[in-house]
């Protein structure tokens, strides 16, 4: 951080905690790289000029210019908002969309090229004798290049109907058919009718008569800084940083202070910092407390965990979680 005349702050472009950030971002897309030529070559069947003369050098260029954007986005804000802990979003080359677009993009039309120039060949009588050395110079008759310009502008067409309104309109449809109260939001709305929140959204419950959740980075996306879009996501803090460290042993000695063992998700937030769920564990370390703030018998709060557990999904996947917003509602309930 740089402190300016007038006490502007002027965020620093690199510091030494953005080392581990660096080597993390660079071994993932040097493995993406050899992904690529593997793909191309294997798969696609590339000559090696194209894929070291073009495709190589401007992947290489993309990340390049890709990070240095959103270098500058990042420092821009750390100067808008006054702050020295904003870090940058890594950009580089994504595996699945890495494979979806050689699967099912490039490898058809490969495929699709191919058997169109042998039926343009055929058609103008035009003798192959060596398809991969095919100059690019051979004429190819105009009515057969209209014929080809209509159909990728027919093609066009219907991908932007198929994509942008149909599959758009149908999933509307069945959201607001099938999951009317996921497709909008899962709210919850109190015996007035009044929306007071989201079971997928957390809330700051600070209270000792409450059921705490995970700490946010983002307060659950109350206060000024929200309005109007919502905020969500981390510290971005990496796990060297002395202000994270020094942020868990406040958190640690909090939970302590409480008589509670400082477990992973009452210490630590989520990425998102809009997680609603802690585990059960957590949840049952809290009885004790609440019980005695409320009045109530360890049994009956034993008896609404268990209401407000959500179990594995489909059985298999996750653990089971409790959401502290339907948890806390119902407490307020008894």
């Amino acid at each position: 951080m740089i402190t300016v005349p007038g006490g502007t702050i002027k965020p620093h472009w690199f510091v030494r905690r953005d080392l581990d950030g660096f080597f993390g971002l660079a071994l993932n897309n040097f493995v993406q790289i050899l992904v690529i030529v593997s793909l191309t070559q294997g798969v696609l069947q590339f000559p090696v000029e194209l894929l070291y003369g073009r495709i190589l050098p401007g992947s290489a260029l993309s990340l390049i210019v890709g990070n240095a954007y959103y270098s500058w986005l990042a420092y821009k804000q750390g100067c808008a908002e006054q702050r020295d802990d904003i870090a940058a979003l890594p950009y580089g080359i994504n595996t699945i969309s890495l494979f979806a677009y050689i699967f099912l993009v490039m490898l058809p039309v490969r495929l699709q090229a191919i058997a169109t120039v042998a039926d343009i060949l055929k058609k103008t009588k035009i003798l192959l004798i060596n398809f991969p050395t095919l100059s690019l110079s051979t004429s190819i008759p105009l009515k057969i290049m209209i014929q080809e310009i209509a159909t990728s502008i027919r093609t066009t067409v219907f991908l932007w109907l198929l994509t942008a309104l149909i599959y758009p309109l149908l999933i509307f449809m069945i959201g607001q058919g099938l999951f009317p109260i996921q497709a909008n939001g899962s709210l919850i709305v109190n015996n007035q009718g009044q929306v007071i929140g989201s079971s997928l959204i957390g809330q700051a419950f600070n209270s000792e008569d409450y059921f705490w959740g995970r700490p946010s980075a983002v307060n659950y996306s109350i206060g000024e800084d929200a309005a109007p879009t919502g905020l969500s996501g981390a510290t971005n803090l990496a796990p060297s940083n002395p202000d994270l460290l020094a942020l868990v042993k406040e958190r640690a000695e909090i939970l302590r202070a409480a008589d509670l063992e400082p477990t992973a998700d009452l210490l630590y937030s989520s990425g998102s910092g809009l997680d609603p769920h802690i585990s059960p564990t957590s949840a049952i370390a809290q009885i004790d407390r609440i019980a005695a703030a409320r009045n109530l018998s360890p049994d009956d709060l034993k008896i609404l965990i268990e209401q407000n557990t959500e179990g594995r999904f489909l059985g298999i996947f996750g653990e089971p979680a409790v959401n502290t917003v339907t948890l806390n509602l119902a407490l307020d309930q008894l």
